[in-house]
C-alpha cells in the first residue's frame, strides 16, 4: 500500500532542484511536494565542496578531542551506564569484545558550541530548514559528528524525535558527508529512508519500537541516498524527525564521517511529565539544557539558539509580521516562560529582536497548504522576492 502512494513522490525527491539566491538556497516545488510527502530530500551541490574540505580538519580535531566522550557514550548505550565510567583505553576494548557489527559508529555532539566555522555553516543552513519545516522561526537543537569506522555494524531503523525531549512533528535533519559516499552495492553507507514513514501513525501504535524491525520493504518503498548516484562533497540529505531511516555497515577501508544537524520550528515544547520518556541514547546532547526548561515549557534556551531568521538583519516590524499575535488565553503561559538568557560562549545565536513568544503560524505544512508553500518557493527561485 505504501509503496504505490509514495512511488510518485519519490520520483519529486529525487529530482532535488534548487537555486542559489542571496537568501541562500531556494528549494524547488517538487522537492519541497516531495519532502512533504516522502519525509526526506537529498539536495545535489548544496555545498561548494571547497566549503566542506575546509571544515573538515576542524570536524576531525574535534573528533578525536572527545574520543573519550564518543566511546562513553556508546558504552553506556550498547553495554550500561555502570560499565561506561572507564577510561577510554578499557571503553575501548570493551567495544571491540563484543559481537562483530554490534557498533554501529562513534559520535559527538554539540561541536558548534567550541568551533565558529561550526556554528556558522549551523546559520547556513537554517534557511534551508524553514523551508522545509514551513516555518518562520527555528531553533537548532543539535549536531552530532558521526564516524563510522571500517567494519563498523549497520544502523539500525530509527527516527530521531524518539531521542529528543520535544512534544513536536516539526523537526528536520540535514545529514552532511564529509567525503564522497558511495553507493551501498560499492561499500558505501549513506542512509536509507522508509518513504512516508513519518506519517505512519500506526507501525509504532500497533507494532511498537520500529528499531527492532528488519525488513521494511513489505510497508515502505526504502529510498537510498545515493540511488541515483554516489553522495559527492557538497551533497546532503534531509530527513523528519519522525522519518524512519537506517544506514548499512561501513565496508570502505577509510572512516565515514558525517555531521547531522537537526533543527525544530520555534514553540515546541518539552515533553510534559505524563509523557512516555524518549530513548535516552542522545541524553548527553541534552544534559546542558534539559533541566533548564520545565515539562511541557516552550523549549527556548541559550543553547537552543534562534537560526533562522537572521534577527541581526530583520527590523522590529519585519519580524511581527513573521509571527501572529498571542491568544489572550497564552499571554500568561508565554510571560511564565523564562527568556532565552544572553548566548553562551560559542553559541550561534543571533541577536534578538522584539517578537511575539506565541509559536508560528506555518508551524507544520498539511498537504493542502503545501501548494502555497511551493508557490513561495517558486517566487523565491525566480527573484520575485529578491530585494524585499
Amino acid at each position: 500500500m505504501f509503496i504505490t502512494a509514495f512511488q510518485a513522490s519519490a520520483a519529486a525527491v529525487r529530482t532535488s532542484v534548487h537555486v542559489h539566491t542571496t537568501r541562500g538556497v531556494q528549494l524547488s516545488p517538487d522537492t519541497l511536494l516531495g519532502y512533504e510527502r516522502s519525509g526526506f530530500a537529498v539536495t545535489r551541490a548544496l555545498l561548494p565542496p571547497s566549503r566542506v574540505h575546509e571544515l573538515r580538519p576542524t570536524l576531525v580535531k574535534a573528533l578525536e578531542e572527545r574520543r573519550h566522550a564518543a566511546l562513553k557514550q556508546k558504552v553506556r548505550v550498547l553495554i550500561g551506564e555502570k560499565e561506561a565510567d572507564a577510561d577510554a583505553e578499557t571503553l575501548d576494548a570493551m567495544l571491540r569484545r563484543l559481537p562483530e557489527g554490534s557498533v554501529p559508529f562513534l559520535q559527538c555532539f554539540n561541536v558548534h558550541r567550541h568551533y565558529a566555522p561550526v556554528a556558522e555553516l549551523a546559520r547556513s543552513l537554517a534557511p534551508t530548514a524553514a523551508q522545509l519545516l514551513g516555518s518562520a522561526r527555528v531553533r537548532l537543537y543539535q549536531d552530532s559528528l558521526f564516524q563510522k569506522r571500517p567494519g563498523d555494524g549497520p544502523t539500525r531503523w530509527h527516527a530521531d524525535l524518539a531521542m529528543a525531549p520535544l512534544d513536536t512533528n516539526d523537526f528536520v535533519t540535514c545529514w552532511l558527508p564529509l567525503q564522497p559516499v558511495p553507493c551501498e552495492e560499492d561499500g558505501g553507507s549513506a542512509l536509507v529512508f522508509a518513504a512516508g514513514s513519518h506519517r505512519d501513525v500506526a507501525l509504532p501504535f500497533w507494532h511498537g519500537d520500529p528499531r527492532e524491525a528488519g525488513d521494511l520493504s513489505a510497508r515502505y518503498e526504502e529510498h537510498e541516498a545515493t540511488r541515483d548516484g554516489a553522495l559527492e562533497v557538497g551533497d546532503a540529505s534531509w530527513h523528519h524527525g519522525w522519518t524512519l531511516h537506517c544506514a548499512s555497515g561501513n565496508a570502505q577501508p577509510q572512516p565515514r564521517l558525517a555531521l547531522a544537524l537537526s533543527y525544530f520550528a520555534d514553540g515546541a515544547r518539552r515533553l510534559g511529565a505524563g509523557a512516555r520518556r524518549p530513548d535516552d541514547e542522545d541524553a548527553e546532547s541534552v544534559a546542558d539544557w534539559i533541566n533548564d526548561v520545565k515539562p511541557g515549557a516552550a523549549a527556548r534556551h541559550k543553547l537552543l539558539p534562534v537560526v533562522w531568521p537572521p534577527r541581526a538583519s530583520l527590523k522590529p516590524s519585519e519580524v511581527r509580521r513573521r509571527t501572529r499575535r498571542p491568544r489572550a488565553s497564552s499571554v500568561a503561559m508565554c510571560a511564565a516562560e523564562e527568556d532565552d538568557g544572553p548566548p553562551a560562549a560559542g553559541s550561534v545565536a543571533e541577536p534578538e529582536a522584539a517578537a511575539d513568544d506565541d509559536p508560528p503560524p506555518f508551524g507544520g505544512v498539511p498537504v493542502f497548504e503545501i501548494a502555497l508553500l511551493a508557490a513561495a518557493a517558486y517566487g523565491y527561485a525566480t527573484g520575485a522576492f529578491e530585494g524585499q
